[in-house]
Parts: structure tokens; C-alpha cells; sequence
């Protein structure tokens, strides 16, 4: 029997389907994943941007301390990535706190998903910080120190 997207068949067939439902849901579920994760990239951007070149008082003074704009860099990605590892411990607290009970409701303890996914959001956090650590620190140690401290807008 058939007829306009109706098919009969048996219980593989069903399954097969029901795969495949499953396929361009996960694909979904992604690409969901990976908005999310470039919305929250950029706003890290903004905000460490926005934090690192507020402070070029505070780097124009440890300059004019003996400090060379490259140990400033160097203190500011050790600085940065304290910051990068609490929150990726911090994501991970809250992925367990919001997936483990979806996992444990459909019937097993650990959540399945490819392990890759959490490698891929490290690797971001990595290729966002210390770029943009660097970069930021530069902008904010462009002008001489003793421009910075008294001049207007430091």
C-alpha cells in the first residue's frame, strides 16, 4: 500500500527513519551549539577588550616601575588564563547541573554526545584569549608610559 509520503513497512523501517530523525536533530542541537558559542565569544571579546584597555594607567605605571611591555603581556595572559580555566570549570559545573538530569530521565547516568564537543569549546576559549589578551595589551601599551599616567583619557 502507497500514497502520497505514506510508506508501509516494517519494524526496521521505522527505526530507520526514526535514525534519521535523530541525525537532523543532533545536527540541530549543533548548530545551536556553535551560535551560542559564538555569541558568547564575541561578548568575551567585547568584555576583555573593554577590561584590558580600561587599565592603561595601571600598565603605564608598572612600565614606568621597570616593567617591559612584554612581561605586562606575559602577567596579562597568566592573568587571563586563571580567568579562562575557573570558567571553563565553571561551564562544566553548570553543563552536569543542566544535562545529568536529561541523561539520568532517559534512562542512563552519563549523557551521550561526542566528547569532541567539549575539546572544540577549550580550544575556543584558548583561541580567543590569548589573542585578544595580546592584542588588547598592545592597543592599551601603545602610547609612552608617562603619556598614559598624566595625560587625559589614560
Amino acid at each position: 500500500m502507497a500514497g502520497p509520503d505514506v510508506t508501509v513497512g516494517d519494524a526496521q523501517l521505522l527505526a530507520a527513519g526514526y535514525r534519521q530523525g535523530l541525525d537532523v536533530q543532533a545536527w540541530i542541537n549543533y548548530l545551536l551549539a556553535v551560535l551560542a558559542i559564538g555569541y558568547a565569544a564575541v561578548a568575551s571579546v567585547n568584555a576583555l577588550a573593554v577590561a584590558l584597555l580600561s587599565r592603561r594607567r595601571e600598565f603605564a605605571a608598572l612600565r614606568l616601575a621597570g616593567s617591559t611591555r612584554r612581561r605586562v603581556t606575559r602577567v596579562l595572559l597568566v592573568e587571563g588564563s586563571v580567568v579562562a580555566v575557573v570558567a571553563l570549570l565553571l561551564g562544566v559545573v553548570n553543563a552536569v547541573v543542566n544535562v545529568l538530569p536529561t541523561a539520568i530521565g532517559a534512562g542512563t547516568i552519563l549523557p551521550s554526545g561526542p566528547p569532541w564537543v567539549f575539546f572544540a569549546v577549550v580550544a575556543a576559549v584558548v583561541l580567543i584569549v590569548g589573542p585578544v589578551t595580546v592584542v588588547a595589551s598592545r592597543l592599551a601599551m601603545w602610547r609612552k608610559p608617562v603619556e598614559a599616567v598624566t595625560g587625559p583619557g589614560g
